[in-house]
């Protein structure tokens, strides 16, 4: 319905990632068919070398200002997903997701199921 109505939507690499990651583990395959055939239709923003140091930085940052979005010692998804919606060519942006409360204090993200 968004998609009709002109709403641009980007796949981030690392939501990717983590989402193939758990359907290839629970070997729901035809689920992994359907996230190939999304990703075939819409535009992805990649990990780049580039959106890795702007995620360090994010990263540093919010550990700095008691902040963190994840333990010390993981890999921070979310700051890579910030940094890779900072990468996003369209403006306004907005991250849909279920963690707004980590990833609106570095970036404008919703509820996925109320963006209109």
């Amino acid at each position: 319905m968004l998609m009709r109505s002109g709403v641009e939507f980007f796949i981030p690499d690392i939501v990717d990632y983590e989402l193939r990651r758990e359907l290839l583990r629970a070997g729901k395959h035809e689920s992994v068919q359907r996230l190939d055939e999304l990703r075939s239709r819409l535009e992805v923003l990649p990990v780049t070398f580039d959106v890795l140091l702007r995620a360090a930085e994010l990263c540093a940052h919010a550990r700095q200002t008691g902040q963190p979005t994840a333990a010390k010692q993981r890999i921070d998804t979310d700051m890579i997903l910030v940094a890779q919606a900072e990468s996003c060519p369209i403006r306004p942006a907005t991250i849909a997701t279920t963690n707004v409360g980590h990833l609106a204090r570095f970036f404008p993200a919703a509820e996925w199921t109320a963006i209109a």
